[in-house]
C-alpha cells in the first residue's frame, strides 16, 4: 500500500506501532463507550430510546412469536380493527426475519434481556462480516480492524438502534450479500452465490 510505504519512510517501526496502538485504543474506547453504559440496564430496559418504533418492534416480536407458537398467520391479525383484522404485510411490511431470529433469545432470557442480547449479537456478527469484507480487499488486518470498529459506531447504525429499529441497525445480511456478490466474480464456488442469495 502506498500510504504505508510513505509512512514507513517518515516514521520508524516503533512510531508506527505506537500510532496504530493509539488509534486502536481510541476506537475500542469509542465502541465500548457506545455500548457499555447500557449493559446494567439490559435486563429491565430495551436498548434504544422509547419511541413509537421501539414499541412497535417489541409488539411485532411478541406477535410473531405468538403466531408461530399457535400456528397463526404472521400476515394478518384481528388484534387490530376487530372483527375485520389488519393486513400486517400490506401495512407494516412485516420484518419477520429478525423477529424469528430473536425468538430463541427471548424465550431463553425473557423479552427484555433476550431482545438486547439478540441486538448485540446481531451487531457483533455484522462487525465480523464487515471485517471479512474489508480483509478481502485490504492486506492490512489493522486497517480492516479500524474499518470494522468505525462501522460498529456508524451514525446510521446508532440512530436506527436508538430509534428501536433493529431491522435497520443490524446490517449483517446486506454486508454478506455485498461480500459474496463480489466474490462470485472472483472465484468458483457454490457457497458465494448461495450466501449472496
Amino acid at each position: 500500500m502506498r500510504w504505508k510505504s510513505l509512512l514507513s519512510v517518515a516514521l520508524t517501526e516503533r512510531q508506527l506501532s505506537t500510532i496504530r496502538g493509539g488509534v486502536l485504543l481510541l476506537l475500542v474506547a469509542a465502541v465500548l463507550g457506545a455500548f457499555v453504559p447500557s449493559v446494567p440496564d439490559w435486563s429491565h430496559r430495551f436498548l434504544g430510546a422509547h419511541y413509537v418504533d421501539g414499541y412497535g418492534t417489541q409488539w411485532f416480536y411478541w406477535f410473531v412469536d405468538r403466531a408461530l407458537k399457535n400456528g397463526f398467520s404472521t400476515g394478518h391479525t384481528d388484534l387490530f380493527f376487530y372483527p375485520w383484522g389488519k393486513d400486517i404485510f400490506g401495512h407494516t411490511g412485516t420484518n419477520v426475519l429478525d423477529a424469528i431470529l430473536c425468538i430463541p433469545f427471548r424465550r431463553a432470557f425473557g423479552p427484555v434481556l433476550g431482545y438486547n442480547m439478540f441486538v448485540f449479537a446481531g451487531l457483533l456478527a455484522t462487525a465480523v462480516a464487515v471485517w471479512h469484507l474489508i480483509r478481502d480487499h485490504v492486506d492490512d488486518p489493522f486497517a480492516a480492524t479500524v474499518g470494522m470498529l468505525l462501522f460498529s459506531i456508524a451514525p446510521y447504525q446508532m440512530f436506527e438502534l436508538l430509534q428501536g429499529r433493529p431491522t435497520q441497525a443490524i446490517l449483517l445480511f446486506p454486508v454478506l450479500f455485498i461480500r459474496h456478490m463480489i466474490r462470485v466474480g472472483e472465484r468458483r464456488s457454490w457457497t458465494d452465490p448461495i450466501i449472496a442469495g
